[in-house]
């Protein structure tokens, strides 16, 4: 979305920081969900499960900035 002045990028900024915390809050409940079914301390503390959770959500992250980046630049190509 594009926006008219500073103060509706702060909006939109809240708006999705919001966003975010909800989300957060939502995946700690399925963490903590997920703590139920492990037998013990090694199971609660997955650490190689930890590493592919990190891995993966820095490849989305990737992509959705590659993807942010080309739709960018073809919008600019329209303008000019």
């Amino acid at each position: 979305m594009k926006c008219e002045n500073l103060e509706q990028v702060r909006e939109n900024i809240d708006r999705i920081d919001g966003e975010i915390i909800r989300l957060i809050a939502e995946r700690k409940s399925y963490v903590v969900q997920a703590s139920a079914f492990k037998k013990n301390e090694e199971g609660v503390k997955d650490t190689g499960r930890v590493e592919k959770v990190i891995a993966k959500v820095r490849a989305r992250a990737c992509r959705q900035r590659n993807a942010n980046h080309k739709k960018a630049h073809a919008q600019k190509k329209l303008h000019h």
